[in-house]
């Protein structure tokens, strides 16, 4: 699962700002995230802030605000090739 070969590379990238991970954010509002390129999570009370929370980590983040955009940027990244993609969920905001 290396790409070695004929075969499609289906690691994970979790490097800081790498395209194989990400996390969903949802903010006490209601509002959804996607953020790619970090699994870290902000807590729910600066989950409104991505922007901020995600400069002040330092960490080169993709922000997809809303479900509908989430899923289209998913589908631009996993559709038609294989890839292999980490997402963790945000329980707080639940």
């Amino acid at each position: 699962m290396d790409g070695t070969g004929d075969s499609t590379d289906m690691r994970i990238d979790m490097a800081p700002g790498g395209g194989g991970c990400g996390t969903w954010v949802r903010s006490s509002d209601g509002a959804l995230s996607l953020v790619l390129g970090t699994i870290e999570q902000p807590p729910l009370q600066e989950a409104s802030d991505l922007e901020g929370f995600y400069q002040a980590s330092e960490l080169v983040v993709e922000i997809v605000d809303g479900a509908g955009p989430a899923a289209a940027r998913l589908k631009d990244m996993l559709g038609g090739r294989g890839r292999t993609l980490a997402l963790r969920d945000y329980y707080p905001g639940i």
